[in-house]
């Protein structure tokens, strides 16, 4: 992380052209840490296995609202302009989605559950995606999916399972 620091006379320490590097990911951008302990955070970067992305985060440091904007986050569902926007709550973070797929325009909400013991995993409450919507509970389990979705819609009535078998996925 590098940043320049300067505390103004508003006694708000401001933190502009900021860079975040790690091995995958380069994330630049300015920010703001308020009176009341809050931060303003605003900026673009790249993931080298997801693509460009903006983020704005506000709030708390440790439970923020988190913005994502992301350009094309997984080449193989053919998903592009992807924007997911957290918001905490007492069970981990409120999630809103929309974007679009090989399947379409999709949208969607739901919870990031984070509890004090285990794992934490996605409760899908709703993803419309091609007339159809699907529900369910997905955790990620050694880089896997596991869970099931509830389908229903445009001629789709069941449930699509996902399981970590081996290292690997399997639906």
């Amino acid at each position: 992380l590098n940043t320049q620091i300067a505390m103004g006379h508003d006694k708000l320490f401001r933190f502009s052209d900021f860079t975040l590097t790690s091995p995958k990911f380069r994330f630049s951008g300015d920010g703001v840490r308020k009176a009341d302990g809050s931060f303003a955070i605003k900026g673009r970067g790249n993931h080298a296995d997801y693509g460009p992305l903006a983020m704005t985060l506000t709030g708390v440091i440790d439970r923020p609202v988190v913005e994502l904007a992301l350009d094309r986050p997984f080449d193989a569902a053919e998903l592009a302009n992807v924007r997911v926007k957290l918001t905490p709550n007492a069970t981990g973070f409120a999630v809103v989605s929309s974007g679009q797929s090989m399947l379409g325009a999709f949208d969607g909400v739901g919870q990031l559950l984070l509890p004090r013991t285990g794992g934490p995993s996605v409760r899908v409450d709703r993803l419309n995606v091609a007339g159809s919507t699907a529900s369910g509970l997905i955790r990620l389990v050694n880089g896997a999916l596991d869970g099931q979705l509830a389908l229903v819609g445009h001629g789709l009535s069941g449930e699509l399972l996902l399981n970590a078998e081996g290292g690997g996925q399997r639906i």
